[in-house]
């Protein structure tokens, strides 16, 4: 009956290998591996005594250790497989996962006591050691989850059809991992979790949830980037001539600028909604709001001496991104019916009557009114999320949004049968503050 014991050695041993294996995200698994080290020295007592008579008792403990073991083995490769194709944490923590860690966990203990490797024998010593794989399990959760989330983000950039299907239900498994943790908890046989418990968690979904949305955003910037490309390639000379014909743009094209032209001009266009016509030398990428109702709001590439279109019903702000230097120029046009020329790409133009300046708060655009007199109203465009409503802010008061990267901030006089109207638009890069004084003709 020796040889039960030496092939438990054998398949421990199997499971010291593949614990090697293991990723981050299978912290409870590891700690599984790690509890079967308790029975390394009884089990090489065993294969080197001089006798191989076992009693009826210890065999019988021997054949349940042995058939936990292989049972574990199987358990950990399948979840390996598992978790390293699978996409969304539910299919990687789910309540069968916690239920086969519990029966275990607790297979072990018994072999322990049968086996006598254990000290386990008074009631505090037992209720140290369950106290003490509670926590052990509560952390591993943790850190599984938080590892999980990393690896649904890297497989999110493989899959640029189902990316934010499936980052709206990370999203959603984010915000439900508290209740998620618990109940895996309970399916372990542990007590339910602490108010200090509860907290971490809600501090780890703050994090995760925030790591998240910018992971997402780099991904979308990354597949933006493909499909510009691919979309500035299949922009021929051909379309390029055809498209400044079809405008009414030839003499305009073929016009040469000098260094005393205005770098951006603004004239009035038949076409309901606005040209862009870029006239420098560098690639451009633009895209316009949709305040006003429907349209893209994606970016389109505009190489050199080409014009494009966009169809809206009211007013609009446009971003302009040079595609070399990464730099903004932010427009807003109160009305469409407007052909806007890009002669040169000055970065960030501030126009009069505004300021311009950095912040150490992070991931907000703040608009300060430092007028007298004028009240203003503020939208800001929301690419990173958020209300695109607009907002009165008072004579020497401010207003803060909250935004993951740069945006169009449109500033209006509110609308009164005294004043005239009057606006500003300008591109607000993220962390910074508008210090609004005057609207200047």
């Amino acid at each position: 009956m020796l040889d039960l014991a030496v092939d438990c050695l054998r398949v421990m041993q199997m499971l010291y290998t593949i614990q090697q294996q293991m990723k981050e995200n299978m912290a409870n698994c590891k700690r599984l591996c790690d509890r079967v080290h308790i029975f390394d020295e009884a089990l090489q007592a065993m294969q080197s005594a001089e006798t191989s008579e076992l009693s009826s008792a210890v065999e019988a403990s021997l054949k349940f250790l042995n058939k936990t073991l292989n049972e574990m083995h199987l358990f950990i490769k399948e979840y390996m497989n598992k978790s390293m194709s699978a996409c969304l944490l539910r299919v990687v923590l789910n309540d069968a996962y916690a239920a086969d860690i519990s029966k275990f966990n607790n297979a072990l203990n018994d072999c322990a006591q049968n086996l006598m490797v254990s000290k386990i024998s008074k009631d505090t010593e037992r209720d140290a050691l369950d106290a003490k794989r509670r926590e052990e399990d509560f952390e591993d959760l943790r850190s599984s989850m938080a590892a999980g989330i990393d690896m649904v983000l890297d497989s999110l950039s493989n899959q640029s059809d189902m990316t934010n299907a499936n980052f709206s239900l990370l999203i959603g498994d984010i915000q439900n991992s508290t209740s998620l943790l618990e109940e895996l908890m309970q399916k372990m046989n542990h007590s339910s979790l602490s108010i200090d418990e509860r907290a971490k968690l809600e501090k780890d979904k703050e994090e995760q949830l925030e790591l998240a949305k910018q992971r997402h955003e780099e991904i979308l910037n990354k597949l933006e980037e493909l499909e510009f490309g691919q979309q500035s390639i299949m922009l021929t000379q051909e379309m390029i001539l055809a498209k400044i014909e079809e405008l009414g743009l030839t003499q305009k094209a073929n016009a040469t600028t000098s260094k005393s032209d205005k770098d951006i001009e603004i004239e009035k266009s038949s076409f309901q909604g606005f040209i862009v016509f870029n006239k420098t030398t560098d690639i451009l990428s633009v895209k316009v709001t949709c305040f006003n109702g429907s349209g893209s709001k994606k970016w389109y590439p505009l190489v050199p001496s080409a014009p494009e279109t966009w169809k809206r019903s009211g007013g609009e702000g446009i971003i302009i991104r040079n595609q070399s230097t990464k730099q903004f120029i932010g427009l807003y046009c109160e009305n469409p019916g407007n052909l806007i020329t890009i002669k040169n790409f000055t970065p960030f133009p501030i126009p009069p009557g505004v300021e311009l300046s950095p912040l150490t708060l992070e991931n907000v655009i703040v608009v300060n009114n430092n007028s007298n007199k004028e009240v203003i109203q503020v939208r800001i465009s929301n690419y990173s999320g958020g209300s695109e409503k607009w907002f009165i802010i008072q004579p020497l008061e401010s207003e803060t949004w909250k935004r993951n990267s740069g945006e169009i901030v449109i500033i209006t006089r509110k609308p009164s049968i005294f004043t005239r109207n009057a606006s500003i638009g300008l591109y607000a890069p993220i962390c910074h503050e508008v210090n609004f004084f005057e609207f200047i003709s």
